[in-house]
Parts: structure tokens; C-alpha cells; sequence
């Protein structure tokens, strides 16, 4: 019944979708995201469906990392802290970068293996990453990063590209550089995507679908067209372009975009 239900499908799709590798999606050069994750080794496991949450297991000793407001729920031996790091990097991380200034960390300070379950601020999908292949980082956009798991993980602040790029394409002078190790977990809403772009490839994305981009990536932005898609598109006047190489991930409806609509929604009431 599997295999007969699996047939019917396929033969729904029209014959030029009905190899994959023929797909729109597949021809874009991007790939969906996978919803969920589990990892043994780690002991860390993606669940839900669009509001997800991430359950981990913590070994005597060990940390995870979090954005503030994170947990879901703990165990009563999880010792919970809070820090800023530095000074003067809180401050530009708060006022240049659009992040919070502090860090909360729960350790495991029992012999046994204790669990910690954390959710991401908003209704979002969590995206995992293995540092260890990205080397040089990633930049991220503002509220994407939530929490960091048996790794050592590292925040700063780097300036804009130029001027324009920090007005009209990330919409701070500063971006969020983030590097390290171990396994990282991002806030993303919507359908996720995800493209590794090679060297001198380009893609254009609207500015509020951006999740996360290698630091060999480059940005800049581009007009969205003539003044009548400037003044009537609903897009705004510039789209951020992405120079390759390295890898890209997008988003359907983060909370930039939903905030947003919910304010257009508002007003047209």
C-alpha cells in the first residue's frame, strides 16, 4: 500500500517534475532545509513541526549556550548563569548589531547526564549547524542565532560592508560575526533554505529572508527596479545580492517579515 500510495503521488506531479533533479527547487541551486534533527553523539534532537524546540542531553561538566528568554524547561541539578563578555563587545552587540547584550549558559554540575529543552523566541524553526566545517564563520542576521551546545563559540561585531549596505541591506552598521566549534542552532521561520554558492556566483534575496552567511560570502545591495517597483512593489527600494563562495540560508516569514505584515494587516483594517 506504501509503494502504491508512493506511485500515486508521483504520477500527480507533471512528467517534467517528476525527477528531482528536475524540480524548480532543484534548478534554483537551493535545498530544503530538513525540519527536524538528532545527532547521538551530541545528544542534542530538533522536534516539532513549525514551532519546534530543541531537547539535549548534558554530560557532567558540560554547558549550552543560549539566547536569553531560551528555556523551555530544565532540570532542578542544571545550574543556570548569565554574562555579557566584554564590555565594550555587549555594547556593540546590543546597540549596532540588534542582539542581546548578555549570554545565559546551563551547566550539568551533577555526576549523571541531566536535560535542558529550549524554544526559540518566536514560532521559528531551529537549524543546526556543525561549526567544525565552517571555519570562518558566519555572519548572521539580527535574533537568528539561539543557542550554542558542547562547543566553545565566539561573538563579535564587524561594520558594514559600506554605508548603503548598512542602511538598506542589514539595516545596522554592524553585522554579527559568530565562529566556533561544536554544534550552533539558529532561529528560522517559515520554509528554510539553504544554497552554497560557488566563487563569483550571485543571488539576489529580499533583505528580511536572510537566516546566515559565510563570512567568504559578500554582500551589497541592488535596486529593485524602476521608481514605480520602488514606490508600489511592496519590496522596498533595495535587495541584498550575495557573492559567492560559500553557504547562504533564507527564510520564508522571519520575524522582520511578520512583524511587518502584521503591521500592514493593521493599518488596512
Amino acid at each position: 500500500p506504501e509503494a502504491e500510495m508512493e506511485g500515486t503521488a508521483m504520477s500527480l506531479l507533471p512528467p517534467q517534475f517528476s525527477m528531482s533533479n528536475s524540480s524548480p527547487l532543484a534548478n534554483s541551486g537551493y535545498e530544503l532545509v530538513s525540519a527536524c534533527g538528532f545527532d547521538d553523539n551530541a545528544r542534542w534532537q530538533v522536534v516539532g513541526e513549525d514551532s519546534q524546540m530543541l531537547a539535549a542531553l548534558l554530560n557532567p561538566g558540560q554547558s549550552i549556550m543560549a539566547e536569553p528568554g531560551a528555556m523551555l524547561s530544565t532540570s532542578s541539578f542544571i545550574e543556570p548563569s548569565i554574562d555579557c563578555g566584554s564590555a565594550g563587545l555587549a555594547v556593540q552587540r546590543c546597540m549596532c548589531a540588534g542582539e542581546s547584550c548578555c549570554r545565559t549558559h546551563y551547566t550539568n554540575s551533577t555526576s549523571g547526564q541531566q536535560h535542558i529543552t529550549l524554544s526559540p523566541g518566536y514560532p521559528a524553526k531551529i537549524v543546526a549547524l556543525k561549526m567544525d566545517q565552517y571555519p570562518n564563520g558566519f555572519y548572521l542576521s539580527p535574533g537568528a542565532w539561539m543557542a550554542g551546545v558542547g562547543s566553545s563559540q565566539e561573538f563579535s561585531v564587524k561594520c558594514a560592508p559600506s554605508f548603503l549596505v548598512g542602511c538598506c541591506g542589514v539595516g545596522s552598521c554592524c553585522i554579527t560575526l559568530f565562529k566556533g566549534s561544536g554544534d550552533a542552532f539558529l532561529n528560522a521561520g517559515g520554509t528554510v533554505l539553504q544554497r552554497t554558492l560557488s566563487a563569483g556566483e550571485k543571488v539576489i534575496v529580499d533583505t528580511h529572508a536572510l537566516v546566515a552567511w559565510e563570512t567568504t560570502v559578500t554582500m551589497d545591495v541592488k535596486c529593485v527596479g524602476g521608481w514605480k517597483m520602488m514606490c508600489c512593489g511592496n519590496s522596498g527600494m533595495y535587495n541584498t545580492e550575495l557573492t559567492g563562495p560559500g553557504l547562504v540560508i533564507v527564510h520564508s516569514m522571519g520575524v522582520e517579515r511578520a512583524r511587518l505584515a502584521f503591521m500592514r494587516a493593521s493599518v488596512g483594517q
